[in-house]
């Protein structure tokens, strides 16, 4: 018996589709790459945008699939999309149930999507990724942004007990070089064990530096009013803490954050990254952007220009607005920006954020920077990742040096990485 998997969306549904590998495995399934020779098909889907949940339907398009091919819906589905989808899959459940999973393939029977706890997260994964170690320290969320569907698709925030998450950390396969701790607001953490000496998300953060000092440590995705401190104290403190902080920022316009529901300013934004520089100079922030939320207008979004200038983002993950059904956005605000609008502001945006990481990238010539060489490129160029997040082309590396750390002397800035060769 095959399965097949594919997830979409972000990196806290990539953590639990390894998750769900464990309990295929466990069922003594195979894992394949081709759907064609699938008797279970799982697709863990993402409701950020209507774009995602439409990807979910060319995965079945005009594709000849087992007849009798189970077909299972977990990740972020929105109760109004599950209404379609039904006729579908034969099983939609929600991420937090899939230890349920072999019981529920067996009787073909549907569950109803409610998540409430995060048991699941003590399922050991299966790491897809001999690098990258994918550690969720938390599920859902509490902000309740008014364009976001997480508090309806993951429910509210739950925390994970320190412990476990440690322990979890400290049974990492030898070949794993980078851990990512993941939370929809990751910062907001708090330890459940109250007699532990971990309390916070900084304390967390600490102990697995400590833990794993060989190891370089980041974590997405934090909430700004949340980074405080103590936590840019940490980060300061350990060197294998990756200095690539990325902060949502969703809009520069004060007014649009208020309708988001966001709860700062612009002001209190640039204070944070203000902090942050000082304690950490080498620091590479970037950030998230909704492009186009209702009634954005030019002055708007000039004025998300204006921050992203002051703040020297030197990456932005943006999304043209896309209404989500429960949102309070979807209920109670217009999209009434043009699609047309929206991609011409993205385009103005891409083009600004490729100059500041031009300039960024500049100031890397001439040195030798630690780089770990990820992997080899179609064109058989190798690519790695510095510490702070840049993507660089390594000329000279041979296939013994992926998954290595290696030292590479830089040549050459371009606005979306850095070129150079091992210093041998």
């Amino acid at each position: 018996m095959n399965y097949y998997i594919k997830y979409f969306g972000c990196d806290m549904n990539k953590s639990d589709a390894q998750r769900i590998c464990s309990v295929f495995d466990s069922m003594k399934f195979k894992k394949t790459e081709n759907i064609f020779d699938a008797d279970a098909i799982i697709i863990l889907a993402c409701s950020v945008r209507q774009s995602a949940v439409n990807r979910i339907y060319e995965v079945f398009r005009k594709k000849k699939i087992k007849k009798s091919a189970i077909k299972i819906l977990t990740g972020c589905v929105l109760k109004k999309d599950i209404q379609k989808l039904q006729k579908i899959f034969d099983i939609i459940i929600d991420i937090t149930k899939i230890k349920n999973l072999p019981k529920l393939i067996k009787e073909k029977k549907f569950y109803n999507y409610n998540p409430e706890d995060i048991d699941y997260l003590k399922i050991i994964p299966k790491q897809s990724d001999n690098l990258l170690a994918l550690i969720p320290i938390s599920n859902g969320c509490n902000n309740f942004c008014s364009y976001c569907a997480v508090p309806y698709t993951r429910g509210l925030e739950k925390n994970r007990l320190a412990k476990e998450i440690l322990n979890e950390v400290k049974k990492l396969p030898k070949n794993i070089k980078q851990v990512t701790l993941l939370g929809q607001t990751v910062n907001s953490y708090i330890n459940p064990d109250k007699n532990s000496r971990i309390k916070d998300f900084s304390d967390l953060l600490e102990a697995v530096a400590i833990l794993k000092p060989d190891m370089w440590i980041n974590f997405m995705a934090p909430y700004p009013t949340k980074f405080n401190n103590k936590l840019i104290k940490v980060i300061a403190k350990y060197n294998n803490i990756s200095n690539h902080i990325h902060i949502p920022l969703q809009s520069g316009s004060d007014k649009i954050l208020k309708i988001m529901n966001r709860q700062y300013n612009s002001g209190q934004f640039l204070e944070i990254i203000k902090k942050i520089y000082t304690a950490i100079p080498d620091a590479n922030i970037t950030t998230d952007v909704i492009v186009g939320f209702c009634g954005e207008t030019e002055k708007d979004f000039k004025d998300t220009l204006n921050i992203l200038k002051k703040a020297k983002i030197t990456l932005v993950y943006s999304g043209l607005y896309s209404p989500r059904p429960q949102t309070l956005a979807y209920k109670m605000y217009n999209d009434n920006v043009s699609q047309i609008k929206k991609r011409k502001r993205d385009e103005k945006m891409t083009k600004l954020i490729a100059k500041q990481s031009l300039e960024r990238n500049k100031k890397y010539l001439g040195s030798v920077v630690k780089v770990l060489v990820t992997n080899k490129s179609k064109k058989g160029i190798y690519l790695g990742k510095m510490q702070t997040y840049e993507t660089v082309k390594i000329f000279n590396a041979i296939d013994c040096d992926l998954g290595q750390f290696v030292d590479v002397k830089i040549n050459k800035a371009l606005e979306w990485g850095l070129e150079g060769k091992i210093i041998k």
